[in-house]
C-alpha cells in the first residue's frame, strides 16, 4: 500500500493535467478548421458541460467512459490526454 502523505487540508487539488487544449488545437490544425467544444461533445456523446469543464482543464470527478471516449476521438492513448504533474 502507497503511504498517505496529506492530511485532508494539505492534499493538492490536482496532479493530474489534461492535455485536451493542446489536442483540440492540433486536431483543428490538421483539419484546417476550427472544432468547436459543441462538435466534440456531439461525435463523442458527451455533455457539453463536461467537455467545457475539461476545455479548462478541469478534470476533477471525470470517468473512465469519458476519457476513452476522448482518447478515441482524438485517436490517443490516455497518456496524451492526461499526465501526471509531481509537485
Amino acid at each position: 500500500m502507497i503511504p498517505n502523505h496529506y492530511s485532508s487540508d494539505t492534499m493538492p487539488e490536482s496532479m493530474i493535467v489534461s492535455k485536451f487544449p493542446a489536442l483540440k488545437r492540433i486536431k483543428s490544425a490538421k483539419e484546417n478548421r476550427d472544432i468547436t467544444l459543441r462538435e466534440i461533445a456531439e461525435a463523442t456523446n458527451l455533455s457539453l458541460g463536461t467537455i467545457h469543464k475539461l476545455s479548462t482543464g478541469n478534470i476533477n470527478g471525470v470517468k473512465v467512459e469519458t476519457l476513452n471516449a476522448l482518447c478515441r476521438y482524438f485517436g490517443v492513448g490516455i497518456g496524451d490526454l492526461i499526465e501526471y504533474k509531481a509537485d
